[in-house]
């Protein structure tokens, strides 16, 4: 209740992450501590580099939501 009160810590939350699984704390960090991007730099010499890497970042963040979803249906089913 230390949050509806305002008065919570990082100790706190350390002392409630010990009580929790390994799995399911690296599926708690991927789901808070991750974020997908809003948007792409263009950033490259030219288009079919810009392209690339668009296509690198976009692989990263499917392979991601990917391994996160894979967690939670292992996680549900459990």
């Amino acid at each position: 209740m230390a949050l509806k009160k305002g008065k919570l810590s990082i100790e706190d939350v350390a002392a409630e992450m010990k009580n929790v699984e390994p799995q399911q704390q690296m599926l708690l960090l991927n789901l808070l501590g991750g974020r997908l991007p809003l948007g792409h730099r263009m950033n490259g010499e030219d288009a079919s580099q810009v392209r690339r890497n668009v296509q690198d970042s976009l692989d990263r963040v499917l392979r991601r939501m990917r391994r996160v979803a894979e967690m939670l249906e292992s996680e549900l089913s459990s």
